[in-house]
């Protein structure tokens, strides 16, 4: 007998469907998006090869900085694509009168907006990128190969810090931080808060989300600066030019050594307070849907 509420088959089919029409909606626009490393590439080439009779493809740096629009291009507009058309009158009541449970529908929404599109899409641009590479020799490396061998060292090795860090200075491990599971969450607040305002508002979707965003922050800071704005800046002006030891930092500034020390723990935290924030209000908001 099948359950009203979830049914592994019945979402599996659903889940399908879904796909099929997020393909149809998004499908192209992520195939253009994934191809910024080769179109990039051709165009620094053809630039090269008018200016001064030689091809020079894009250099890494160059694919990584349209690698990270990219992203954020497709984490911002994917969900308004994908799910946008849920607040039109016709759409929506179609959406509601499927024989899918309220659970299914949810499940397949969080699935395809935060693990099905942008692992696809992260693929898609990798490997693309990696053919770019192998082909134009003028490239230079893969992403794949620069992520790799990115630490705290790259900083230094091309010249946007001058000697170690403060994190490098105070903290024990800070190599920690730049491990990619650890932003896996922080990617995620941004598709899930998109999906929110796009099965919310009506129109202007990734303005008003976006919007409410910026104000959400400034309301913060407001309640944030007055009470650890002082605190901040006693501790940058003693550590200023790094003058002050582990030891004396330690014990002058315990809370501030914990917060460094701890940075993984705190930021995990955070991010998994506002992700269940948002699935939740997604979910609320899609039981609540009506037309």
């Amino acid at each position: 007998m099948k359950s009203d509420i979830f049914d592994f088959s019945r979402f599996a089919r659903y889940l399908r469907t879904d796909m099929k029409n997020a393909s149809r909606n998004w499908g192209l626009s992520m195939l253009v998006a994934s191809s910024f490393s080769l179109i990039f590439d051709v165009a620094s080439g053809l630039i090269s090869l008018v200016s001064t009779g030689e091809w020079s493809g894009a250099p890494a740096g160059m694919r990584m900085f349209f690698f990270v629009i990219a992203s954020l291009v497709c984490l911002l507009a994917a969900p308004s694509k994908l799910y946008g058309n849920l607040t039109d009158r016709k759409e929506g009541t179609a959406f509601l009168m499927l024989p899918v449970s309220a659970l299914e529908k949810y499940i397949s929404m969080i699935c395809i907006t935060c693990v099905i599109v942008p692992v696809i899409y992260l693929i898609l641009f990798l490997s693309i990128d990696c053919l770019v590479s192998w082909i134009d020799p003028t490239a230079g490396e893969s992403l794949i190969l620069m992520l790799n061998q990115f630490d705290f060292h790259w900083f230094e090795s091309h010249g946007l810090v001058n000697g170690t860090t403060a994190l490098n200075h105070y903290m024990t491990s800070p190599d920690k931080l730049l491990n990619p599971l650890l932003n896996i969450d922080d990617i995620l607040i941004w598709p899930l808060a998109m999906l929110l305002g796009a099965i919310t508002f009506k129109k202007s979707k990734m303005a008003k989300t976006l919007g409410v965003y910026i104000i959400f922050v400034l309301v913060l800071s407001l309640i944030l600066i007055p009470t650890v704005g002082n605190s901040l800046m006693e501790m940058t002006l003693s550590v200023e030019n790094l003058n002050m030891s582990f030891e004396i930092f330690k014990e002058q500034f315990p809370g501030a050594y914990w917060f460094i020390n701890h940075l993984v723990l705190v930021d995990t935290v955070i991010d998994q307070i506002f992700v269940i924030g948002l699935l939740v209000a997604i979910w609320f908001r899609l039981k609540g849907m009506k037309h």
